[in-house]
């Protein structure tokens, strides 16, 4: 065998080894949740060691304030960045710019608005410094969330869980610093600042390098849909994570509302690993959705990955948590282990039925069929609490794993057809999918 031979070998096992694009984009966006999840952990433990509970829960509520009113700024536009940005060529950057300036505008709306109607008076500080700050904060976690969508949709995943963990990790080191100033914002401070030198890197490198050589290199890429066609898309997802925000609200409020604080606790922790994993299945179906956005000739492979991905991780970690939810429980304390073990397992089972649901938004929103997301978001909402309300009463926390599985399975009953006829077409004789008009 000659040596040109040889080389081509190498070169075909390497090629068949090295994992796909796809693959180490999830695994990236894996990496940056756990990393993040983990610090995050740890930040809050050191909190209430350096802070009265008073002030602990006064940052957290601002920080939650925060976090839902830049989710409600952010206006879709996390999922048409990962949708249309990959195709987008010598619009790339427009469509940024246009992107980032409505978020903005609406942050600075529901911010003012949020503090003019009284809404954060017992955790915001009430004199004008510290009403700019919940304010300026809002704006930045609104940018802060979209430029990790900006690069997963121009495939720099890679950079997402440095840029992620560096700023968890900033965030805990300024911590004891901060409180040590300011009992009252110490906190809410040393969880924001880092957000700022974040943006400033992160915008650097994105305008200055990234989107410029995602111009360059797909400069003949198929012409984006009007722009009036992407503005009803982004308002379907809006809807979308609208009614998945307002679902989780209203659990949360039901649950203490009807059970108390106590029991809210014990519902709140399986609740947390129950969205961590399924966080875990968003990251495999967020990379397939820029993967087949990108290259939709190479759809067969997209797929087969995705399926392939979600059964080597996320199925065993369902069993794992199955089998050791009392020890996982534990580590916050036997009370919670006894009250939240049976929860946890429900919820767990719930994600099963996920799987089908994730699956299916990644195709609706390749096939531009987005409102049909935000018609099943709605039906979910339905169920969900219809089942919570009839079977909290007999059952406690648990009635909301009973719904959560309820509506679940019934979601994927629904649209595992669907799922298996793209899956077939895809992995069959036609390699790309195209927009459907039944379901």
């Amino acid at each position: 065998m000659n040596t040109t031979s040889r080389k081509r070998q190498r070169k075909l096992l390497h090629g068949r080894l090295r994992p796909s694009d796809l693959v180490q984009n999830a695994f990236s966006l894996m990496i940056s949740s756990a990393g993040t999840a983990g610090l995050g952990i740890i930040f809050w433990a050191l909190a209430t060691r350096l802070e009265k509970p008073n002030f602990v829960g006064q940052a957290s509520a601002e920080i939650a304030a925060m976090v839902l009113l830049s989710g409600l700024s952010q206006m879709g536009f996390g999922s048409t960045f990962e949708r249309f940005l990959p195709i987008a060529g010598k619009q790339s950057r427009a469509l940024v710019l246009r992107g980032y300036s409505l978020c903005v505008c609406m942050s600075l709306f529901l911010a003012i608005g949020y503090i003019m109607l009284g809404f954060g008076h017992r955790f915001i500080v009430d004199d004008i410094e510290g009403q700019v700050v919940f304010v300026l904060a809002v704006l930045s976690w609104t940018i802060f969330g979209l430029q990790d969508a900006v690069m997963i949709a121009l495939r720099s995943s890679r950079f997402v869980p440095v840029e992620n963990i560096l700023y968890s990790a900033f965030k805990l080191l300024l911590l004891p610093i901060l409180v040590s100033f300011s009992s009252i914002q110490g906190i809410f401070l040393s969880w924001i600042t880092p957000v700022y030198l974040a943006l400033v890197g992160v915008s650097w490198y994105l305008f200055r390098h990234r989107i410029p050589n995602h111009m360059r290199d797909t400069a003949t890429s198929v012409p984006l849909p009007p722009l009036r066609k992407i503005a009803v898309l982004a308002t379907g997802g809006y809807v979308t994570s609208i009614l998945n925000i307002f679902l989780t609200s209203v659990v949360a409020l039901v649950i203490v509302t009807r059970l108390g604080p106590t029991q809210s606790a014990y519902f709140y922790l399986p609740a947390m690993i129950a969205v961590a994993l399924s966080q875990l299945l968003w990251n495999v179906n967020i990379s397939f959705l820029v993967e087949a956005s990108t290259t939709p000739a190479e759809m067969a492979r997209h797929i087969k990955s995705t399926v392939r991905v979600t059964g080597l991780i996320v199925v065993p970690s369902i069993v794992l948590g199955e089998i050791l939810a009392p020890q996982i429980l534990d580590i916050f304390g036997a009370s919670y282990s006894h009250h939240g073990t049976v929860l946890l397992r429900i919820l767990l089972v719930s994600v099963l039925g996920t799987i089908v649901t994730e699956f299916y938004s990644a195709l609706a929103w390749l096939d531009q069929r987005v409102w049909w997301l935000a018609a099943r978001e709605l039906f979910s909402l339905v169920i969900y609490l219809s089942v919570l309300l009839m079977c909290i009463g007999h059952l406690g926390i648990n009635a909301a794993g009973v719904a959560a599985l309820t509506s679940s399975t019934l979601q994927a009953i629904f649209f595992l057809p669907s799922s298996i006829r793209k899956y077939r077409a895809a992995t069959g004789q036609n390699s790309t999918l195209g927009p459907t008009t039944t379901d």
